[in-house]
């Protein structure tokens, strides 16, 4: 059954990324821009929480776009620096590094990247004790899957919320 909550976040995103732009072009707003920064705010302290900040620059439109990820529980980024760079936008090429950022509630596909980050973790808990991602997993409905698509890698991140914004640049 689907989690209104969720599907009402992924609305709100959908509605900011599809929505028309000021430059008349239909792409979605989170293509073929260039990455500027990603900055990860690790919580200060147990009961804290982690924010990860995406700003993205669109060439054509002079502006920035901010994706805030609040409440972030897990994180995987796979990135080719090289790759990256060669795929930035410049005065005659707006192919950017962005392919898209897209926003799901699936299930699985969070549970998935949960458990995969296990093995990253370099700790070892005792059998049977539960851990950090068995409260994630027995609370699945809280979290949304970021999937920022990048020409040269991929950053995926289980959060709780997010904010959105258009700056000028």
């Amino acid at each position: 059954m689907p989690n209104q909550a969720r599907q009402e976040k992924i609305s709100r995103f959908e509605d900011f990324n599809f929505s028309p732009r000021d430059s008349g072009r239909s792409a979605p707003k989170f293509h073929d821009n260039d990455v500027r920064s990603i900055e990860i705010q690790p919580a200060s302290g147990k009961g804290g929480t982690t924010t990860v900040k995406m700003i993205f620059f669109d060439r054509e439109e002079k502006v920035e776009r901010i994706v805030c990820l609040k409440n972030c529980v897990n994180i995987r980024f796979s990135l080719d620096l090289d790759i990256l760079v060669a795929n930035s936008s410049s005065a005659t090429d707006s192919a950017g590094q962005t392919s898209n950022v897209e926003i799901n509630d699936c299930n699985d596909c969070i549970s998935r990247l949960i458990k995969q980050g296990m093995a990253d973790w370099n700790v070892e808990y005792p059998p049977n004790k539960d851990t950090p991602a068995s409260y994630k997993l027995w609370r699945l409905n809280e979290f949304i899957l970021i999937k920022v698509l990048l020409h040269g890698g991929i950053l995926e991140i289980v959060c709780r919320d997010f904010e959105l914004d258009t700056v000028a640049a």
